[in-house]
Parts: C-alpha cells; structure tokens; sequence
C-alpha cells in the first residue's frame, strides 16, 4: 500500500512538471530593461570647462549591460530640451556659419589730440582713395550690414555748392549792428551784393556768375534746380536766377581723403618715400596752397595747384569717397520669442558707441562746464560740418595767403559733401582726373593697359609725362550761317583724348550704364525761342531746311544715349586750363577791353552722345557705327602719332547743341567752332556741373537769431557763466558738428499680420515751434503790457509737411529771404484805411503765415536725415535663406530687384507700397495716407474745410500791415500727424529650421538610416523626434516605433547619445535633454524553471 502511494506521488509529480512545461516553458515572453541616459547626469556635466556642446552627452550605466544577439533595442521616451521651443511664434537660431560675404567699409588712421578747441578730437584723418573691401562672415543668426547716411534738402541745416562763403559778417559779440545779421537773414543772397553783375557774390557768398535763367536753362536740369525771381528788378521779378531746389531730396554723405581737421602743426605724419622724408600736418597743408616750400607728402596734395590764377581755390577736386560704415545685427542662439528678436536687433541698431570724436566739449578761456556735448549711437554720428561762422568772407579773404588755424578750418568745412547721386559723382571720376587729364600713352603690361595713372598715384601733377589734358582731336563746325542760325552741329562726331583701350572704354561704359538710372537727367525746360520745347522735356536739337529751322528726328532720351560734360570757353593754359570751374572769382583776363573779353561763367555744358543700352556689355573693334563698342563708341587711328582713340558720336542722336558754342572766344552771345587743342571733354569734377548736385552740411547757427536776440557765445569768466560786461566769447566757431543718421531705427514684428519690418531709418519732421516760442513780448507799449509766446503742447508730434513754414531756428543761405508771419487785416471792401468810412472793411487783425518762395510747394517734407541700410549685400542668394533675414522672412529679391532705376532707390525714391517688394539700399520715410486728403483743404484764416476736393492756393487782393499790398499769394500750410513707413518683408518667419531632431547613440552598432551629410559623428540614427510635439521647453517623443536588432554579442558600460539636426551638425539644445533606452530580451519558460536553477546549482556547491 505504501508503494501505491509512493506511485501516485510520483505520478502527480510528473503530472505537475508535465503541465509546468506545457503552461510555462512553452510560451515566451520579453524581458524589457530601461536605461535613462540624462545630460545632467552625464560625464559632460561634471567638466566644469567643458565646451563641449549640450547636443552630445555620455552616461555610465553602472552595472554593465549585457546585449545578446536577437535583442530588440529602441528609444522608449525622449526630452529634448529647446527654451523657448513651445512658444507658437518663437524662431530658432543655431549660430551657424554659412559664408564669407564682401562689404565696403571706410577706414583711415585717427589720430587723437585732447588739446584743441574744436568739437572733436580727431586731429586728421588719412583715407584712402577706395573704400576697403571686408571679407565678413555670414551666420544665420547674425549679419554686417553696410550703412551710408544721407541728409534731405528740408531748408535746415545745409548749404548748397558751389559757395564762397556763408556769412559776409566775421563772428564777433557786443560788436556791429544787430541789423545787419537781420540783413543776412532778411534778405535773398543774390540781393546782398550791390547790384547783378559786376559785384555778385562779394558779399551774399555765391558764384561769381550767378546762373541767369535766361542764359543757363537751355543747359540745366530742371529736377535739380529752380527759378527764384530777383525783386530789385523793375518791373519785380523780370529777373530770375537759377538755384538749387529745396524738395526733401536725399543727398549722401561723403568724406574727403586725407583730412587735418583740427591743428595746423600738431600731430605731424613722417614718411619716407623714395629716399625722400615727408613731413605732413596741418600747416604744411596750407603752404603746398599758397605756393609755398613745403615738406607734405605729394599724395596729400588735394588742391588744385594753379597758383597764377584765382580758381587754385578749388574744393571739388578733392577726391572723396562715400561714407561706408558696418553695424552688426545679431540674435541669441536657440529659441526665440519675435518680440525678443526684433527686441534684440533694435538694440543693436540703437545702442551707444564710445568713440574718440564725441563727448563734452570745453574751450579754453570758458565756464569749466562742457559747452557742447555729443553722443554717438550704432547709426547717429556726430559729422565734422561747416559753419556760418567759419565760412565768411573774411576767412575766405585770406585763405590763400595765412596760414591759420581760422584758414585750415574754411578749408575743413569740405571735409564731408553730401551728393545727390554719389554712383554717378564715383562712376564719373574714374574717366579722368580731376584737372581733365588722361593717359598719353599705352603702357601696356602684357595684354591689359595700365589703369589711369591720376587713379592709382593722385600726387601726379598737371604736365607730368604721360598724362594731358582731354582735348577734343577735331575740329567741329558752328552751323552759323545763312539767314537762320541754329548755331550748332548735328553732323560731327567727336574724337578724344582717351586711347581706346579697355580701362578707358570700361570706365566709360560703367558711367553710361549707372546714368541710365536718372531718368530726371534726361529732361529739360526752356522756351520756343531757344529751341528748346516745353518744361521737363526731352533733350532736342535743330536743322536748316529751305531756311526754316526744323527739330531734329532723333531726341536725347534714357534710350538711346548718355552725356559727357564738355567746356564751353576755349582752353587758356594761364587762366583757363581745366575742365569747368566753380567761378568764385571773376576772370579778368583777355583783350584790354572793358569789361574784360573773358569775363563770363567758365562751367560746362553737357553734350549727349548715342549710347544702346541693350549692347553695354558686347565689345566690338569699334570699326562702324552701326557695330558700335559697348553700345557708345568707334575707334578713331591717328596716323600722325599711330595711336587709336574713342570717337563718340552727338551726331546719332541729335548733336551738339548751341550751349557748347555759345561764349567759346569770350565773347558774351557769339558762337564760334571748336577747334583742335581748345575744347576738353570729359567727367567734369566741379559742383556746378550737370548731374552734380552737391551740398554741404552746416549748424544752422548763424551769430545772430533773425532778430537778434541771442546767439552760441560764452563769457570771459572761467569759473561762471553770468558774464557782467557788455562783450561775450563767441563760440560758433567752435561749434562744427552736426549729426547724421537716424536715432530711432528699429525692428518690428507685426502681430497681425505676422511679419518682421524695419522702421525709422530716418529722423523725421516734428510740429516744431518758433525759434522764439517762450518768449515775452510786448503788446501794448502804452501801458507796456506784454505777453508770452506760446510753448506748444504737440511741438513733439511727428509729422509730414506740405507747404512747409520755417521756424527759424537754423540757418540756411538757400532759404533767404526768410519770411516771418505777418501781421494785418485783410481788405474787404472799397475806399481807404486812413479815409475810413463805410465803403471800407477789414477783418480785424490777422497774422498771415507766408510760405517761403525757395522750398517746392505741394511737396512731401518729412525727414531731416537718416541712414540707408544695404540689406541685400549682407548675404549671397545661394545661403539667404538660411540668413538672418531670409531666417525673419525678408527675400533675397527684395533688397536685390533686377532692375536698379530711381524709383526703387533708397537715396532717390520715396518708399511706398508700389516699390516695397523691390528697394535697393533702402530708407525709410512717413506714411502719407488717402484718408488726410480732405484734410488739405485750408483757408488763409487756418481753418481745415474737410472737402474732398483738391488743395489750392489763395490770393488775397489787399492785405494792410504799414502799407496796403495789392495781394499776397498764400499756399496753405499742411502738417500731419504721422508715422514711420514700415519696410516690411515678403513672407513669414521661419520658426524653426528643420521639423525634426535625430537621437543618435553609439548603442546601435551599424545604421539603418540614410539622409543628411557626413558630420563627423560615426553614431548611427535611434529616434526621429517631430518638433509638433513642444511643450514647456521641451520636445517629447513617446515610445518610438523604430527598433533596431542587436546582430552581435556586447557589453556595455556607458551609452554616448547625440541629437542632430536632419544635416548630421549637432543640434542647439540646452542642457536639461533625456533619451530613455528600451531594451528587449525574448525569453522562454526555461529561464523561469526554478527547480532546475536550483538542481543545477547544488552541484556546484558541493
């Protein structure tokens, strides 16, 4: 029995292991491990030093971990930490380097002296004839934008050029007449000087031959100037002469080469040269002026060095270049809100720079406080500029005979111009020196001629060997015969001086491809007496037919030719030798006849030859005029000397107008031909030239306020500023900076439509206030009652200006007469003011507020100054995208159009909705909006109509103050309240740069993935992380679909895991990422038998 039992035990026994490995060693199961690899936690965090990235981290796993082959291994969860990664319109930045791109850049030595009593301490500056070229890097987080500044012709704060001199009055206090500053500011320039003719300029500081309407407009563009009426004539205004225009244009600043700015015999520069030692300053600038022994470097030479004549005076032939300077944009790697990135970018733009030229200016003999002060930001900089109280006709008197430091500041008052079409003022100086001289001979090195000798060596002087002035080599006829004088040519070609090589040719083509973006150049005004057609036409000529004078077919327009400048009195080595002049001295030479023969404007006149544009670019052997070398020019062979030379042709297109025969002998009205070796031709340097509008920027502080009651002065007291005599120190002199720029630039993000702009790259018009607003004045002298002007509460407001009023706060001689408010009734009835009676009426007392006659009316005044930013040059088309700005949404297209003309211009154009989406170095201005236009409508009383009808001029019939005038013209002042134009870019944002990470990890020993370039990071691809899932700093990824099998036996100690951008570069994360690894073992019921583990175990032990 007991056996029995034993059986059955034994039975049930096997029974149970039976069904043991039926129910659990025949069904596997998986054996899941999870590592946390976390970058707190990682061997990289404990390295205190490290630079390494947060992208790349290594984790001990602490117990080693054992992969079998077959085991499954993947990521089960990750947290990529990215700050700011979940914020919807955040945008990320890596700070990655994408290439090398070439900026202009202005550079020259500074030289510093704290012992001058000048604003500034820059003693000289040495530029060079170029502008440097930078090689700067390019990341998609920052960009090197190119800046240039500009100054608008507003009637503030500039002066036009040519001028002598801005005052006729030395600055002195408690001396002279207070009348006679009123003088300067009452009366028009051309009215200070005695009488038209003979005098002009003596005193008002202008050209010695004032441009006559009648006289100069057959040859002037009339987009640069305009007609103001000389009122001493009888009868008023029969008169007129022509002046530059006052329209809000924009015209860019530029800096002269090699400057002493401050000292005339500090801060010399010593250069050996040759075996020659040079010893240059300040007052070795002067004496190399005046015709004197001097130790001066002859590449510092700037002046013209005739010194038989009056015109060594001479400032347009400086040589300059355009103001470039760089300012760096940058953001903050990794995420970024878009209020932070316009944040960050407005900074910059805006931020304060310390330099050496700026602070708290003190002059010697005054109170220890500064009496000036600057400050310089990113994009507003204090500018060395003229001043009415250093250009005087005193200083100007001397200038080239003392060596001062009174002479050397008129002469600095050139250090900066500022040009309205620099391109063209650059392009035009490359064709010829600035004496009209060109190569004489071919130096040929190799197959390449050499380049101007004048551009590469500007020391060389008039007759140096190898280099002569541009003559015309033909003689060209006068159609000045018969009953009917056209007195011109429409049949000659024109042969010059340049020998047809390809610097001489190249440099001209560049000149005739840039004038083809000046539309305006292409126009003109006269009247029909004078062959010329109405205003603002096309450039035209005329022929005789059966003595009839008939237009010529062909007109001078954009399409079919381009201009060169010509003189227009013959040559005269002693008096006349170069091309053009300024006239700020009369000439006086010729015949002994009175007046003298020469005695007349020497400028030039242009002359239009054929030019195609569509064949700029297509060389030819110049040997027809129907296969014309870049479009302009055939090759002329002298025999006599076996040189080639350009010959141009006036003659495809209309010819060569009267202007340039008219006055060649001298003689006031008669035209004579040119002859051989009389005539030069070329690039004329002088401001007065066609094309040529220069200006220069000025304080606006003349000695004396319109009425004279206060001015820039200091007393003798060196330790207060209460001065108790009747004599002051004046310190205009002093005072000769002015700024340039914008202060208030800024980036913009739009939360409506979603999108990056910039705004305020210019400075803008205020209401303003008069110059005398808080002042008390008397009303009643009887009871001496006064009353005090009013401070206005919205003087602050940002406004554009039509019709604008001067408040006369600054100086300007292009602005005289200013006209203050008058005061007066208006007539309304018959009879007379002193008679009485009921036949007359008036209003009652009125103060009418006049606009002056020298401004454009019914024009946009709205900016005083500003900066244009070159965005389309601070990255190539092949990375902008991946650019700061291709990053914020701004196309590559839109700072880069196709077609450059001025409407789409910065420095030339308005911006508006129309050019927008294609500007070339853009500017900003105000919004000027339909919906004000009914706001324009206003009578002389100042009362706002509200009609929608157009703004009109009023002529009231009789107007009282001390006398009655029979009627005054009144053009309404118009100011409204605006804003900056936002230039705004083409697309959204990009937020972020690539839409997913890649978890890479030495874990996995071969790779299953393709795509990206080869980074260096031999680590296979474990995960795909979608950036759609951010939250709270951080990019989840929730069990991974993709796993990998393990195909070989390892142990492992530590994981290195690395998260990626799609390209393979390390991905920017910061330091708080964790991967969760997944490891899977397939296992069966064998691994759980117990009972076996144990059995098998017993052995071992015994």
């Amino acid at each position: 029995m007991p056996n029995r039992y034993i059986i059955i035990f034994v039975f049930l026994i096997n029974l149970f292991f039976i069904c043991y490995y039926i129910i659990i060693m025949a069904n596997p199961y998986v054996d899941t491990t999870l590592i946390e690899c976390n970058r707190l936690q990682s061997t990289q965090q404990a390295q205190v030093d490290t630079d390494e990235s947060n992208a790349i981290f290594t984790n001990k796993t602490g117990a080693t971990v054992i992969l079998e082959q077959g085991d499954m291994i993947s990521v089960q969860s990750a947290f990529i930490n990215q700050k700011g990664c979940n914020i919807p319109t955040s945008l990320e930045f890596k700070g990655k380097y994408l290439t090398n791109v070439i900026l202009d850049k202005t550079n020259g030595l500074i030289v510093k002296n704290d012992n001058v009593d000048l604003m500034g301490k820059v003693s000289h500056v040495n530029l060079p004839e170029i502008n440097d070229k930078v090689s700067t890097p390019v990341f998609d987080n920052k960009a090197t934008l190119e800046v240039n500044y500009y100054k608008t012709s507003n009637g503030e704060m500039y002066c036009f050029l040519p001028r002598k001199f801005m005052s006729p009055l030395q600055p002195s206090i408690g001396a002279g007449s207070a009348s006679a500053y009123q003088d300067i500011w009452r009366t028009a320039d051309i009215n200070l000087d005695d009488v038209p003719g003979s005098t002009a300029g003596v005193e008002s500081g202008t050209s010695a031959y004032p441009m006559l309407y009648v006289d100069c407009k057959t040859f002037t563009n009339f987009n640069d100037y305009h007609n103001v009426y000389d009122v001493r004539t009888s009868p008023a205004g029969s008169i007129s002469y022509l002046r530059p225009k006052n329209d809000n244009s924009k015209f860019t600043l530029m800096t002269r080469c090699y400057n002493w700015t401050l000292n005339t015999d500090l801060d010399s520069i010593t250069e050996t040269v040759d075996g020659t030692e040079y010893i240059s300053n300040g007052a070795e600038y002067l004496k190399y002026a005046f015709n004197n022994a001097t130790t001066l470097n002859p590449k510092y030479m700037r002046l013209c060095p005739d010194f038989t004549s009056p015109i060594r005076y001479d400032p347009a032939s400086n040589y300059y270049v355009k103001q470039v300077d760089n300012v760096e944009i940058s953001v903050e790697k990794g995420f970024n809100s878009a209020d932070s990135v316009a944040s960050q970018i407005t900074e910059d733009l805006q931020k304060y720079i310390e330099t050496e030229e700026e602070g708290v200016f003190k002059v010697s003999n005054t109170a220890n406080t500064g009496v000036f002060t600057t400050t310089t930001t990113s994009l507003l900089r204090p500018r060395h500029c003229a001043s009415p109280a250093v250009m005087t006709k005193t200083n100007f008197g001397v200038m080239t005979s003392e060596i001062s430091q009174d002479v050397l500041n008129f002469y600095n008052s050139y250090k900066h111009i500022l040009v309205k079409r620099p391109d063209l003022f650059i392009a035009g100086r490359k064709c010829n020196n600035r004496f009209g001289e060109v190569p004489t001979v071919q130096l040929i090195n190799g197959k390449t001629p050499s380049p101007l000798i004048e551009l590469t060596d500007p020391g060389i002087l008039p007759g140096t060997a190898n280099i002569d002035k541009n003559f015309v080599r033909n003689q060209i006829l006068c159609a000045n015969t018969g009953i009917t004088n056209p007195n011109n040519n429409t049949v000659s070609a024109i042969i010059t001086s340049w020998l047809w090589n390809d610097t001489n040719l190249e440099a001209l083509r560049d000149l005739f491809v840039i004038q083809g973006n000046y539309e305006d150049l292409f126009k003109c005004e006269g009247v029909a007496s004078d062959y010329v057609v109405d205003a603002n036409a096309e450039w035209v000529n005329y022929f005789v037919d059966n003595l009839q004078i008939k237009e010529m077919p062909i007109k001078a327009t954009i399409k079919n030719s381009r201009f060169l400048h010509m003189t227009r009195v013959d040559y005269d080595a002693d008096h006349n030798p170069y091309l053009g002049n300024d006239n700020y001295h009369r000439f006086t030479y010729g015949p002994d006849v009175d007046p003298p023969q020469f005695d007349c404007s020497h400028s030039t006149a242009p002359v239009f030859v054929s030019f195609n544009p569509d064949k700029a670019y297509n060389y030819t052997n110049g040997d027809s005029i129907n296969d014309l070398c870049y479009g302009f020019a055939t090759r002329y062979f002298d025999t006599t000397n076996q040189q080639s030379y350009i010959e141009i042709h006036p003659e495809l297109v209309n010819g060569i107008r009267a202007d340039i025969f008219k006055n060649r002998n001298g003689v006031a009205g008669v035209h004579t031909n040119i002859e051989v070796g009389k005539c030069l031709i070329g690039w004329d340097y002088h401001f007065n030239s066609y094309g040529n509008t220069v200006m220069l920027a000025q304080t606006g502080m003349l000695n004396s306020t319109i009425n004279d009651e206060w001015s820039i002065a200091s007393g003798h007291n060196d330790t207060e500023y209460v001065n108790t005599g009747n004599t002051g120190r004046d310190l205009n002199p002093y005072y000769t900076q002015c700024y340039l720029g914008s202060n208030n630039t800024a980036c913009v993000y739009d939360q409506v439509s979603n999108k990056f702009g910039w705004e305020y790259l210019h400075i803008p018009e205020n209401v303003g206030q008069d110059y005398n607003a808080g002042e008390s004045v008397v009303i009643d002298p009887k009871t001496a009652g006064s009353t005090r002007l009013p401070l206005l509460d919205d003087a602050k407001n940002e406004v554009y200006k039509i019709n604008k009023r001067l408040q006369t706060f600054t100086y300007c001689p292009d602005m005289t007469p200013y006209v203050n408010a008058v005061d007066g009734e208006i007539k309304t009835g018959s009879g007379s003011k002193t008679a009485g009676g009921d036949a007359f009426k008036a209003s009652g007392p009125i103060e009418m507020s006049l606009f002056n006659i020298n401004l454009e009316p019914w024009t946009v005044f709205d900016a005083h100054t500003g900066v244009c930013l070159n965005f389309g040059k601070c990255c190539d088309k092949l990375n902008w995208n991946k650019s700061l700005l291709g990053i914020l949404g701004f196309t590559y297209e839109q700072f880069n159009p196709t077609v450059i003309t001025q409407k789409n211009t910065g420095t030339q154009s308005r911006l508006t909705f129309n050019n927008i989406a294609q500007v070339y170095n853009p500017t900003t201005n105000s919004e000027v909006v339909s919906a004000n236009i009914k706001d324009y409508v206003i009578t002389p009383f100042g009362a706002t109509q509200y009609y929608p009808m157009p703004s009109f001029m009023t002529s009231i019939r009789s107007f009282l103050t001390t006398v009655e005038i029979p009627f005054i013209n009144y053009l309404p002042a118009i100011t409204e309240v605006t804003q900056s134009l936002i230039l705004e870019a083409q697309l959204l944002p990009k937020t972020v740069l690539n839409p997913y990470l890649n978890i890479r990890s030495d874990i996995i020993d071969e790779s299953k993935y393709f795509g990206g370039k080869n980074s260096g990071l031999n680590y296979p691809i474990c995960a795909v992380v979608n950036k759609i899932n951010a939250d709270k700093d951080f990019i989840q990824l929730d069990n991974s679909d993709i796993i990998f099998t393990c195909k070989r036996k390892m142990a492992i100690t530590s994981i290195t895991t690395v998260i990626t951008d799609p390209d393979g570069s390390l991905a920017l994360v910061d330091e708080g990422s964790s991967v969760i690894y997944k490891i899977q073992k397939n296992k069966n019921g064998k691994d759980l038998n117990i009972i076996a583990q144990v059995l098998e175990a017993e052995p071992k032990k015994k």
